[in-house]
């Protein structure tokens, strides 16, 4: 109702009209309304009484309504992210505090969700990794900073599957791969494998280009200078996940 309205329907209250009668008037099918802008807070508080003591019966005509109105309840909230700027805003912080509340379940479901569909999960990570690729590295190198244990013994594992990798290399291919790694130390222009951009000195790492722990083997063919971000990002991936042509 808007306020002539308001002020009209008031004044014929005042003269002793019904509800209903005044809503006939104006124009209006039901004379509640009427009431309820008549006495805007008694109405609010029998509102806020009602859902107080109606809580689960709401929720159960909500999500019915729901189930019943898919494609409305959905068209509505489209219009109203596209028209209202703060929408989008709001629904994100109500997502976020919905997951803060209920974490435990959102990662159980999420796990869930994973198992059950693996090439989805792939295609989905692939996709995050690609638009999220400086925040991923920078989470590596906490979470490596944070758990210098784990950085130990993968780093010891390592050594270990080198070591006897090369055992059974030849002494021509042992030189090789020292040529490689003063290269990477010395040598004033060197360019990344992996990005083909130069490298400055302390930024160049020797990477296995299929990974010692995937069955790579300590070779010269498979040794190769990096810049310290391409193999971070690349860490343990076989070479066509990373779109190497072998």
């Amino acid at each position: 109702m808007t306020d002539s309205m308001i002020a009209d329907a008031r004044k014929m209250r005042d003269g002793g009209m019904p509800y209903q009668k005044i809503a006939d008037v104006i124009g209006l099918a039901s004379g509640g309304t009427v009431w309820n802008h008549l006495h805007p807070t008694v109405a609010k508080q029998y509102q806020v009484k009602y859902s107080t003591n109606h809580a689960e019966k709401k929720r159960q005509d909500a999500a019915r309504y729901y189930r019943d109105n898919r494609e409305k309840v959905l068209q509505e909230a489209r219009e109203r992210y596209i028209n209202d700027a703060d929408y989008a805003e709001k629904k994100r912080q109500h997502a976020a505090k919905h997951y803060a509340d209920h974490r435990e379940d959102h990662i159980k479901k999420s796990v869930e969700w994973g198992h059950a569909h693996p090439t989805a999960r792939k295609a989905i990570t692939a996709r995050y990794y690609q638009t999220h690729k400086e925040k991923y590295r920078l989470s590596c190198i906490k979470h490596r900073r944070n758990h210098p244990e784990a950085g130990a013994s993968a780093c010891a594992m390592r050594r270990a599957l080198i070591a006897g990798s090369a055992i059974v290399a030849t002494a021509t291919q042992l030189a090789e791969i020292k040529e490689i790694y003063r290269r990477a130390k010395e040598d004033p222009k060197v360019r990344c494998y992996l990005c083909g951009h130069s490298i400055p000195l302390g930024h160049r790492h020797v990477d296995h280009i299929t990974p010692i722990s995937k069955g790579g083997q300590h070779r010269p063919s498979n040794v190769a200078v990096a810049c310290d971000h391409c193999n971070i990002s690349k860490n343990a991936k076989m070479p066509n996940a990373v779109g190497l042509l072998i």
